[in-house]
């Protein structure tokens, strides 16, 4: 009897050290700018003022939620009342429950159009996250707030992630109580020096940047990322222009990826209309510990999509819905014949900016 308990004993050990040994992987997927235009809106109304964006999600809502993460830019504020779209921008709280029953987890708040409805829109949309019970960063209700979680964290399998945010300005300046993450390197080095202090394992900056509508990093946003690698960020998720602009995988000599960074993904759910603004991209990116404990990143991917405007004599429920492109080019989501002529516009230039920027991250057609 004693030798069976030694030799169970043995292969419980056994068992818990291969399940130690084992790697574990999460998956983190970055979105772009989630935007309410009043034609959006008008789509999603179902009567008076209730309104439901639950379809613009359907067809990437599977693909959302398999992320264990998944990160976007919430470019409005959100209330109870006198909704509005551009430029000052207020949507329902439908609008935010569709994103999370779509899968959306952190929800960043530091853009140019977070104070679009001053101090009471910014703790509005607070109190509105709060009650949701989801995660967000890059604007706060007070100092006492934005000190206390001024560097937001997720553990994930074990894997610590830091989030910060920042935006280059607000349309209409904040004002005191209310905190909105400006960018300044000061409060970069700052911050990250808390996210190590912090255990991080992973350290990611959502940084609102560039020139609008311009397809090219601009020279700010160059030096900015060039700051945020050097104090060792590792994922930099860049949004504002509103269009697709390069992403890049760096390695180090030995071939290993050391940080991702993504200049801007475009607009992910939007009422713009030209063909650069209507198409958009989320990238994923694998992290995984491996048997030394260390976190590394593994891979990433992208995945373009077409958001299907429709027209008068649709359904509203069919109007502003995220399409995969990649389904729309091989003929499984129709579209009209001008809309699929666009989207294989946007499908074009993006393939001609990756091919002329030397993009090296993957492509997935889903």
């Amino acid at each position: 009897m004693r030798r069976l308990h030694i030799l169970l004993a043995v292969f419980f050990l056994g068992v818990g050290y291969a399940h130690a040994q084992k790697n574990t992987r999460v998956d983190v997927l970055f979105i772009g700018d989630m935007m309410q235009h009043s034609s959006q809106m008008e789509a999603a109304r179902v009567i008076d003022d209730e309104y439901d964006f639950r379809p613009s999600w359907r067809y990437v809502k599977d693909y959302i939620s398999s992320a264990d993460i998944t990160v976007g830019n919430l470019e409005t504020t959100i209330g109870y009342s006198t909704y509005m779209g551009y430029p000052r921008f207020k949507a329902p709280v439908a609008y935010l429950d569709a994103a999370i029953d779509a899968g959306v987890d952190v929800f960043l708040t530091a853009n140019n159009h977070i104070y679009d409805h001053y101090g009471k829109g910014v703790r509005q949309t607070i109190d509105i996250l709060d009650s949701a019970g989801v995660v967000h960063t890059g604007a706060w209700k007070d100092t006492l707030e934005y000190e206390k979680n001024r560097v937001m964290m997720i553990e994930e399998k074990g894997i610590k992630f830091a989030f910060l945010s920042y935006t280059y300005a607000t349309n209409i300046p904040s004002a005191a109580p209310v905190v909105v993450n400006y960018r300044d390197s000061v409060r970069i080095k700052e911050d990250i020096a808390i996210a190590r202090d912090k255990g991080a394992d992973v350290i990611i900056a959502s940084m609102h940047w560039g020139v609008e509508y311009d397809s090219i990093p601009s020279t700010s946003q160059t030096l900015y990322a060039g700051l945020l690698i050097r104090e060792g960020v590792d994922i930099i998720m860049g949004h504002h222009p509103h269009v697709v602009q390069p992403i890049y995988e760096i390695g180090d000599k030995d071939g290993e990826i050391r940080h991702v960074v993504m200049y801007s993904l475009g607009n992910y759910l939007s009422g713009q209309r030209t063909i650069s603004t209507q198409g958009g991209m989320a990238v994923n990116v694998t992290f995984e510990r491996d048997k030394r404990g260390d976190v590394k990143i593994v891979g990433s991917h992208y995945m373009l999509h077409w958001v299907r405007h429709g027209n008068d004599s649709m359904e509203n429920t069919e109007k502003f819905t995220i399409l995969p492109l990649g389904k729309v080019l091989c003929g499984d989501l129709p579209l009209s014949p001008s809309e699929l002529y666009r989207a294989r516009v946007f499908n074009d230039r993006i393939k001609r900016l990756f091919e002329t920027t030397r993009v090296n991250i993957k492509h997935y057609d889903n």
